[in-house]
């Protein structure tokens, strides 16, 4: 694939490349819209037809409403995301994307409850009124049973009185 042009001269103006379109004061797509049509109604934006962001041509560019806009770029962002599966050797950036959508949300969620579940419940004894807990959770920093627990160490942190009270294996 060809490489873009990093600088592009429209009516004697410099357009430079910034974040995928050309800019200067106004982006290159739409002053060739105003140039043409005059300028961009209200609650409108200038959409490129067929994706490319570099295409400036008058006729790949369409004058649309700000939902509509959204609409057809969501629609197609649904269309990518469907080609990543769970278990594939796509990107992290993929994957996390994948998951905004709400297919991957529900999947997600589901492999979380599975994980959850599965997870076999721990018994700890709280560093704070040494009585005994059930946990599922793998963190042992807090060591506490109950909020009002983990609210009052946070209170001697606080206060620096933590270093007294707690035992050093429980830090």
């Amino acid at each position: 694939m060809e490489e873009p042009k990093k600088v592009i001269i429209y009516k004697g103006e410099r357009y430079s490349l910034q974040q995928r379109y050309y800019c200067r004061s106004v982006q290159l797509h739409r002053q060739i819209w105003i140039d043409n049509f005059g300028p961009v109604p209200e609650n409108h934006q200038i959409h490129h037809k067929n994706g490319n962001k570099l295409d400036n041509r008058l006729e790949n560019l369409e004058c649309v409403h700000i939902a509509e806009h959204r609409r057809i770029h969501n629609a197609q962002k649904e269309i990518q995301y469907q080609v990543c599966k769970i278990g594939s050797k796509l990107s992290e950036k993929k994957k996390r994307r994948y998951y905004l959508l709400k297919e991957g949300k529900n999947i997600q969620s589901e492999n979380s409850k599975i994980f959850w579940n599965s997870r076999g419940e721990v018994t700890r004894i709280c560093v704070v009124c040494s009585t005994h807990y059930l946990t599922r959770c793998a963190r042992t920093r807090h060591g506490c049973c109950s909020n009002s627990c983990r609210c009052y160490l946070y209170r001697l942190r606080k206060a620096g009185m933590y270093d007294d009270v707690i035992p050093t294996t429980f830090r």
